[in-house]
């Protein structure tokens, strides 16, 4: 049964952070220490110098986690970056001014198409110099060696001719 008592004990601050570590989100939480989120947040007002600052850790936590994940998807090719970006976008709010998504250009098993796509959006579409280069340096932590090579240069041909 949830409970809407202020039944707070010191050791969730610590049980908090780990449990965003481990990328798992504040409802996972709330259901794991039975508890409804008006009291986590009454928790949050009425211990502000701990609690407080263990939510901030958390948060943190939970962010370096989805990064970390992608990072580690983006070597082996094992991952779904959408669920990542959710992650970061709705947990963690961790956005771009302007969204470009990986939808939008990125095709692990066409790396040159992605390649062709991004110049598109970048000649037709407004991208600006540090969106298009922030991909470029996605698509070429993505690339396997050998791809990598053939992308560098192709790269370079590109950052020349559009001057970014």
């Amino acid at each position: 049964m949830y409970s809407h008592d202020n039944k707070f004990k010191g050791e969730y601050c610590r049980e908090l952070v780990d449990h965003f570590a481990e990328g798992k989100s504040l409802a996972e939480f709330l259901h794991a220490k039975k508890v409804v989120r008006s009291t986590f947040y009454n928790w949050l007002d009425l211990y502000p110098q701990t609690f407080g600052v263990a939510w901030k850790q958390a948060q943190l936590a939970g962010e370096a986690y989805w990064q970390n994940m992608m990072r580690h998807g983006a070597v082996t090719r094992d991952f779904n970056f959408r669920v990542a970006q959710f992650a970061l976008s709705q947990r963690h709010g961790v956005t771009e001014t302007r969204k470009l998504r990986h939808k939008d250009w990125l095709d692990v098993k066409d790396l040159t198409g992605s390649l062709n796509k991004l110049v598109q959006l970048f000649e037709h579409d407004g991208l600006s110099n540090e969106e298009m280069r922030a991909a470029l340096d996605q698509l070429l932590a993505i690339a396997t060696l050998k791809e990598k090579d053939e992308l560098e240069s192709r790269v370079a041909e590109i950052e020349d001719r559009l001057k970014i």
